[in-house]
């Protein structure tokens, strides 16, 4: 028994596919109509520009707890010679601030979701 599907690779649509086997078929250029999108496919491409926003000051916020405070944990430190304190309380405070990271970003993208009705249960 064979089974047909649909499968769309790269710019190509595969009109005939097997489920034993693997690909077999033609390919076909995809049509017009397959380029032009609808309401619902502008909300999902909206959606995607604020997600990737969001991932993106969330990727600088973790760049800055990561490296920029560590570059200055010399100067966090108290007198010349004594314990290095500053990178200590730079390492555990960049912990913290992960852990606030996480939750934050999870929950404006919770929001995100909810906004656009593609939330999880």
């Amino acid at each position: 028994m064979r089974f047909v599907h649909r499968y769309v690779v790269s710019g190509a649509r595969i009109v005939q596919g097997s489920a034993y086997g693997g690909f077999s078929g033609e390919l076909k250029p995809r049509k017009r109509r397959d380029y032009i999108m609808s309401k619902q496919d502008s909300g999902a491409l909206s959606h995607w520009d604020r997600t990737k926003s969001l991932l993106f000051t969330t990727l600088a916020i973790w760049f800055v707890f990561s490296f920029v405070v560590h570059w200055f944990g010399e100067q966090l430190n108290g007198v010349a010679g004594s314990f290095p304190g500053g990178y200590f309380m730079a390492g555990q405070g960049s912990q913290i601030a992960f852990v606030i990271l996480i939750f934050w970003f999870v929950s404006k993208q919770n929001k995100l979701d909810e906004e656009f009705d593609v939330a999880e249960d």
